[in-house]
């Protein structure tokens, strides 16, 4: 597409690259393409997690350099983590020059 819509620098996405659980929270790395993570709060409820896979509840997200640490009252000991995972998804993590980051289901086991 770089070369149909005559553009020779190349915006990519990034993608999660680790997860780990610290107390109560996950956090998530991204391998941070494009200088760093944002979080657009307007779809901030595509974030979400859990500690069964079954029951989720939307997560408080705070971006920290190339990690977003996401935790929630309702999840004690989360385990799963997903991000636009519906059927019409507007993504909440982006990254620096508003690309969104492509949905996914993480978790620890």
């Amino acid at each position: 597409l770089g070369k149909q819509f005559n553009r020779k620098d190349r915006l990519y996405a990034s993608k999660p690259t680790s997860i780990n659980q610290e107390s109560n929270q996950l956090v998530i790395g991204f391998n941070c393409e494009n200088d760093g993570l944002t979080i657009n709060k307007a779809n901030a409820e595509q974030i979400e997690i859990s500690e069964d896979n079954l029951t989720f509840y939307q997560a408080n997200a705070t971006v920290d350099g190339c990690f977003i640490k996401v935790s929630s009252p309702k999840v004690r000991n989360p385990k799963f983590v997903r991000h636009a995972w519906r059927d019409v998804a507007e993504g909440a993590i982006m990254n620096t020059k508003n690309i969104p980051i492509s949905p996914f289901h993480l978790s620890l086991d």
